[in-house]
């Protein structure tokens, strides 16, 4: 058991996402255990989304389908695309011929028959970017080995506590959420926050909730903050949504 106080400090956040993983969520059905995981580094990746080879970003969005409850039975299973993009993007600069673009069709062709589309610049951003920058990205994937998140260690793309702190809130004081605050206002604000990946109306929600009658301190602190981060998995958005 991970005492409050560590969890609060943040000192160790692999220590903190294996917490997140089996006790905070330790009483759902085995892929609901693994959402808030799953959500977390999904949400590493986008923090570098401008960066994600066109691959790497369907592998992130996967993820999240999957962390949603969406199964994917044609495709083989998430760790087995990351390790072979990790793979892949061991190319490196050879004098004189310059960087080869790295041969994702292996992963591309699963991709797009499942209704992807590779934009026709896709190879000149994986140019852009550079071989050894794509290597490192590729280390970043192999956090979406989902069922495994809890060993993540990254290579050079650090954690985020705060983004730990967003997804799993405080599991030593749990919010009991009142069903009256889940307004219309509320609900509509909170969805389009999760279906858009963009948060900057955290305090607008906040307003609703207040509106509504909330009053916790948590609550409306969190989504008033204008330090903290937040993804989709954000605990007061859960809440809101009634996903948690």
């Amino acid at each position: 058991m991970m005492p409050r106080k560590r969890w609060v400090r943040g000192d160790d956040p692999a220590e903190m996402l294996r917490f997140l993983h089996t006790t905070l969520t330790a009483h759902g059905t085995k892929p609901r255990r693994a959402r808030k995981p799953m959500l977390y580094v999904a949400a590493l990746c986008r923090q570098h989304w401008h960066e994600m080879p066109w691959a790497y970003r369907v592998l992130v969005d996967l993820v999240e389908r999957k962390a949603e409850g969406e199964s994917f039975a044609q495709l083989q299973p998430i760790r087995q695309y990351a390790h072979w993009l990790c793979h892949v993007s061991r190319a490196r600069v050879q004098p004189a011929i310059g960087y080869p673009v790295p041969d994702y069709s292996r992963v591309e062709a699963d991709f797009t028959h499942l209704g992807y589309t590779k934009p026709p610049v896709a190879d000149d951003h994986l140019l852009a970017i550079g071989p050894e920058r794509v290597h490192d990205l590729s280390h970043l994937l192999l956090a979406l080995d989902c069922e495994r998140a809890v060993s993540y260690h990254p290579r050079k793309e650090p954690h985020s506590v705060p983004l730990l702190h967003d997804v799993g809130g405080d599991p030593y004081r749990p919010v009991k959420f009142d069903p009256r605050w889940r307004t219309d206002t509320a609900v509509a604000v909170a969805r389009q926050m999760y279906e858009s990946r963009e948060f900057f109306a955290m305090p607008i929600l906040a307003d609703a909730l207040q509106d509504a009658g909330c009053e916790n301190a948590d609550v409306l602190n969190h989504c008033r903050d204008p330090k903290q981060p937040h993804a989709r998995g954000c605990w007061v958005v859960d809440l809101v949504l009634g996903k948690e």
